[in-house]
């Protein structure tokens, strides 16, 4: 059986878009083989967020050889593995390549998750067409929220049609201070179905890189729910 691909976009930076792909990475990696793919090149930020030093190999790497396991890193003895993108900011993947080894990492993993840059370059169409299925992710704004409209719009019409949205750092406890207050406004800009609801958590970045869970128990809980249904699982939709 093949795995299932997910790829992570957004229409504007600073959503924590790939804060979210690597928490979820590690909640699916309690019961699934995962593999986290960086393919914002030039701006890799995964081996620091997991606190992995001494990158050698990289997506460029695995993508210009014959082996799909080159760069691959695992996670600290955890169903976790990870490729970091690399320092290039001109690399761009060749799509038919791209979408060749995403197919081949669905046979070696349960999930694979593809952490997108933002906006809507290259990389981007090309990992929309090549995933299974498409997570926009967007902060409760206006700006997050066009964005995450605008290249939901493009996915869409690049053949992408399975497409949830992630709404990330919403103050639960303090719902004045989001900027949009009702839900059903993003959804209605948005136009795709929600995946879930996911609180802002300061303590996030600093528990990535340990074994313990990221974040405090509500940001836990979204997480995990978040991960069911990526899964497929019908789960209430927790927001605070």
């Amino acid at each position: 059986m093949m795995g299932k691909s997910v790829c992570f976009i957004s229409g504007k930076g600073g959503v924590g878009k790939t804060t979210l792909a690597a928490a979820l990475g590690k909640e699916l990696a309690k019961t699934k083989k995962v593999l986290l793919v960086e393919l914002d090149c030039g701006f890799r930020g995964l081996d620091l967020l997991f606190q992995e030093s001494g990158v050698l190999y990289h997506l460029g790497d695995n993508l210009s050889g014959d082996d799909p396991q080159t760069g691959v890193r695992q996670l600290r003895d955890s169903g976790l593995y990870f490729l970091p993108a690399g320092s290039d900011t001109d690399y761009r993947p060749e799509p038919g390549r791209l979408r060749a080894r995403i197919r081949q990492f669905e046979g070696l993993y349960d999930m694979v998750l593809l952490d997108a840059p933002c906006g809507w370059g290259p990389t981007v169409q090309a990992a929309c067409r090549a995933a299974d299925e498409v997570v926009v992710v967007a902060t409760p704004d206006a700006v997050c929220v066009r964005g995450a409209s605008t290249v939901s719009e493009r996915a869409w019409a690049l053949g992408a049609q399975n497409q949830r949205l992630l709404l990330n750092m919403v103050r639960v406890d303090r719902p004045s201070d989001n900027p949009i207050t009702d839900f059903d406004t993003i959804l209605d800009l948005v136009a795709v179905p929600l995946l879930g609801v996911v609180p802002f958590d300061r303590q996030v970045h600093a528990c990535l890189g340990k074994k313990e869970d990221s974040g405090k128990p509500l940001y836990k809980e979204c997480i995990a729910a978040v991960a069911k249904r990526l899964q497929g699982e019908q789960v209430p939709l927790k927001v605070g």
